[in-house]
């Protein structure tokens, strides 16, 4: 009884460090996963502040465009939403 004894605590402790051995892996798989996640959120964020960039680029081409074609037009539009806002921040206080 006492040498099966043996061998099942025997066994138990090699099933133990087995299973370390595992959890090791699992944690090393873990982290390796989460490391790609985080290399491709990064490239999806920097790709986006590029479209962004670009789209504001774009925007300001069109404006400028706008304003060179109605210089007139472009300053009375301003004009006006500069009195606006002043009489909106105005009415706040």
């Amino acid at each position: 009884m006492t040498k099966e004894l043996d061998d099942n605590v025997a066994k138990l402790k090699q099933d133990i460090e087995e299973l370390r051995r595992d959890f090791a892996n699992l944690g090393g798989i873990a982290r390796d996963a989460a490391s790609e996640q985080g290399r491709n959120a990064a490239e999806r964020a920097r790709r986006a502040q590029d479209r962004a960039r670009q789209q504001a680029h774009d925007a300001g081409d069109r404006l400028e465009q706008q304003v060179e074609a109605h210089p007139l037009t472009s300053i009375l539009t301003a004009f006006g939403i500069g009195f606006l806002v002043s009489m909106l921040l105005d009415r706040r206080r």
